[in-house]
């Protein structure tokens, strides 16, 4: 038996170009894994900024909590507590009932990409009198008032 097939190609000649077209072939799958990978976490990262935009927010819930401990809550003890979720504070309105605060929270998204920031706008209306247990609403708004 000879190491040529009927094409007239020797057998090791055979088994080299096999094994290169193989390796060629796991590295272009490879590539274009890495490519879909690349996509995707790029694709997620101002989703994930977002959600942490969101979880910073609701950690300011409790800071302003924390803040109006002795039955006050001044426009400092708003802007700390609002900083404290990575955030600035927008405007405050009080009235009768309420202590109206709307703010703009920045949440991160480090990756591949490159850290993305995402920029959301919240209200908190406090209900008076200020107290720890005092109900504070939050709520997100479409856009960031001027």
């Amino acid at each position: 038996m000879s190491d040529s097939s009927e094409s007239g190609v020797p057998r090791p000649v055979r088994i080299i170009a096999w094994s290169v077209a193989g390796v060629g072939t796991l590295l272009v799958v490879g590539v274009i894994v890495v490519v879909l990978m690349f996509e995707h976490a790029v694709g997620q990262a101002p989703v994930k900024a977002a959600d942490d935009a969101r979880g910073l927010a609701r950690d300011a819930v409790g800071d302003l909590r924390t803040e109006s401990q002795d039955g006050v809550l001044t426009d400092d003890q708003i802007t700390v507590a609002i900083a404290k979720a990575n955030g600035v504070v927008k405007s405050v309105k009080r009235a009768d009932s309420s202590i109206d605060v709307t703010a703009r929270v920045e949440g991160n998204s480090g990756g591949v990409g490159g850290e993305i920031t995402a920029a959301l706008c919240f209200t908190y209306t406090i209900a008076l009198p200020v107290q720890p247990t005092s109900k504070i609403d939050m709520r997100e708004l479409p856009s960031c008032p001027q």
